[in-house]
């Protein structure tokens, strides 16, 4: 079970706190269950604002008719519209959070907003793709990416990271390239994020990320270690638990495993997965 797809102006069940990472535990109305990210959906607090048919939907689902009694959520139970589990909408613009993050810097020229402190991760900001080193120097690398493969927003530009802290920002009307200074492979790894820069926030860092190393055998330093790190296992109950990782790189496709037993094969790109039926 992985993050659900949003659409605009689409009904979703949500379950419990928004963990760390900026994700609800919820299902759609067609009974999927799946991570839905918090930055995108607005809470309705009153189910009489829900047109009748999305009611008889979730009437079905939760197996009740909408009550005025308090219940503690958890998805093995029918949960009341007005229980911890709320419905969520999403919004046809852009979330409250940016547009407040961005008011004080969409009049001005780009580079402000290139610079603007609190944007936020957006679940549905495209990342950029296919990043690589183009050289290899004695104490630097040149870097460089593709764009974002669909554009589903205007892109102001990317961050870079290096070793998980800002190094640089490159605005969207200058190449898709980078020096990356002052390191030494032969020392320690170095791992290297690219993120998207809109107006509905951020691309997440595991979307478009490289891990450097030299190689333990022949010192290559154009070998990459293919083995993911920073495994960690959160939202951890009887029956589920979030699993989620960094990748070495983006072009890796992982097998996970539970108990020395392969549970699911994930596609490139994936960094993050919900078991359940523990």
């Amino acid at each position: 079970e992985v993050e659900l797809p949003l659409t605009v102006g689409e009904y979703y069940l949500i379950y419990g706190d928004v963990d760390e990472d900026g994700f609800y535990d919820g299902r759609n109305l067609e009974g999927r269950y799946g991570l839905i990210p918090s930055n995108f959906i607005e809470a309705i607090t009153n189910s009489n604002d829900l047109p009748e048919t999305v009611r008889h939907i979730i009437q079905r689902l939760i197996g009740k008719v909408f009550s005025e009694e308090p219940m503690t959520p958890r998805r093995d139970q029918p949960l009341s519209i007005d229980s911890g589990a709320f419905l969520s909408n999403i919004s046809a613009t852009t979330p409250a959070t940016y547009r407040k993050q961005l008011a004080s810097t969409q009049n001005g020229n780009p580079s402000d907003i290139l610079t603007a402190n609190g944007l936020s991760f957006g679940k549905h900001v495209p990342c950029p793709t296919n990043l690589r080193v183009e050289k290899y120097l004695t104490t630097s690398i040149l870097i460089a990416w593709n764009p974002p493969s669909i554009a589903m927003t205007q892109i102001l530009g990317y961050q870079i990271l290096l070793d998980h802290s800002l190094y640089t920002t490159i605005c969207a009307n200058e190449r898709t390239r980078a020096l990356i200074e002052n390191i030494n492979i032969n020392e320690k790894c170095h791992r290297i994020s690219i993120r998207t820069i809109t107006q509905h926030g951020l691309s997440r860092d595991q979307e478009c990320t490289l891990l450097l190393t030299m190689s333990a055998t022949n010192g290559n330093l154009n070998d990459l270690s293919y083995a993911p790190s920073d495994l960690r296992v959160d939202r951890i109950n009887q029956t589920s638990a979030v699993v989620s990782w960094w990748p070495a790189s983006n072009d890796i496709v992982h097998k996970l495993f539970v108990n020395d037993i392969e549970v699911q094969t994930l596609k490139a790109g994936v960094y993050r997965f919900k078991l359940s039926g523990l």
